[in-house]
């Protein structure tokens, strides 16, 4: 178990009032820094990729699986899946959609040069992909794969004809950034500006903006100032510090909802010595007592979450005792999150032999998520 675990509440505030001429303008603390839908599995890809590109299935609000480029599914045996592909779907040059496309996708994910986080880790459990027709396929796996779709869900789908040899720099230049997505690319300046028109040939309905601009403002405050002055029109990562602020004016709207991002402390437990853990003179110990069960419980007791919430957080999380919020697939509903009892965590520490302590280094990020370093001190 997680020293802390607590989940995000996700928030949005948008400028309550017509954008001219059909045109939004979105103010993001996101940074998309390619336009390759398989070199980068990151936020921002994930948030900015779906203007353009889709995927086999994909997830509603609620982390439900639903279809996308594929209508259904259904399982041949414990290896094979059989797909049926949407069809009358067009890529923005108007090429059609086909299983050409899903087997080009999937054979090019794990041969994208210098990813930092490849797509790869989605595929790789897949033995092949043999063509029926051009909707139907079967996915065959090395493995029985309880989490095949989960997997898909993550992979977006690129046309085998445009993206035909291209390299990174293809996509990012746009040549080859076709997808079957909502909006086709305008322009991209990386670390600036995202620009995207309607796709009037989208399957799934005329989408609701003319054009869309994502502008990049990493900061809260000019983000926020972005809004207030009208420069943007909605902004995503709020600043907690002001969404009181925004609830009591009339011209935005707020929208909210647990996030599936947690904040956990990840305790390096299975080593038998840890660099970060000393003795409380600084001291090497020559074992490591996180590999001990009751000093990780002892850990997570000694955490009062619900103040870190209430305090460091203004209410803007929930305390978590897993690493998804209960409403989400996957989780229990019955795990909820250690209560704050220091005598129980001293009594196990002694009980654990570390009675009279011992030195821990915490390491946080600072500034990638909500408030991350306030609540590491906090914690």
């Amino acid at each position: 178990r997680s020293g802390l675990a607590m989940a995000t509440l996700a928030s949005a505030a948008l400028l309550a009032g017509p954008a001219p001429a059909q045109e939004l303008t979105l103010g993001t603390k996101l940074e998309l820094n390619t336009l390759d839908p398989h070199f980068f599995a990151a936020f921002p890809t994930g948030s900015s990729h779906p203007y353009l590109y889709e995927k086999l299935v994909d997830y509603d609000e609620k982390l439900n699986l639903k279809p996308a480029l594929a209508e259904s599914w259904r399982r041949i045996d414990d290896l094979t899946m059989e797909f049926k592909l949407r069809k009358g779907v067009t890529f923005h040059d108007g090429s059609p959609f086909t299983a050409a496309d899903v087997i080009f996708t999937v054979e090019r994910v794990p041969n994208v040069p210098n990813s930092p986080n490849s797509f790869a880790q989605f595929t790789r459990g897949i033995d092949r992909i043999t063509r029926v027709d051009d909707h139907t396929i079967l996915v065959r796996t090395k493995a029985p794969s309880p989490q095949l779709l989960q997997d898909l869900s993550n992979v977006f789908i690129i046309s085998s004809k445009a993206a035909a040899g291209a390299t990174t720099a293809d996509f990012n230049s746009g040549k080859a950034a076709v997808g079957t997505g909502p909006y086709r690319l305008v322009s991209w300046v990386n670390g600036d500006r995202l620009v995207v028109e309607r796709n009037d040939r989208y399957w799934g309905g005329r989408p609701t903006w003319a054009k869309v601009t994502e502008r990049v403002i990493g900061k809260d405050a000019p983000r926020l100032a972005a809004l207030l002055s009208g420069e943007v029109d909605a902004i995503d990562a709020v600043p907690i510090q002001d969404i009181e602020r925004l609830k009591r004016e009339a011209k935005f709207a707020l929208f909210r909802g647990p996030a599936s991002i947690v904040q956990y402390i990840a305790l390096d437990s299975a080593r038998a010595e840890s660099p970060g853990v000393t003795a409380k003179d600084g001291k090497p110990l020559g074992r490591n007592p996180l590999k001990d069960a009751r000093v990780r419980k002892a850990l997570s007791l000694a955490i009062n979450r619900d103040l870190i919430v209430k305090k460091v957080m203004e209410g803007s999380a929930i305390a978590a005792g897993q690493l998804l919020p209960a409403q989400f697939p996957g989780t229990h509903k019955s795990l909820g999150p250690d209560p704050f009892d220091l005598p129980r965590a001293q009594a196990l520490l002694k009980g654990a032999g570390w009675g009279d302590g011992f030195r821990i280094v915490l390491t946080a990020t600072s500034y990638r998520y909500p408030n991350d370093s306030s609540v590491a001190q906090g914690v």
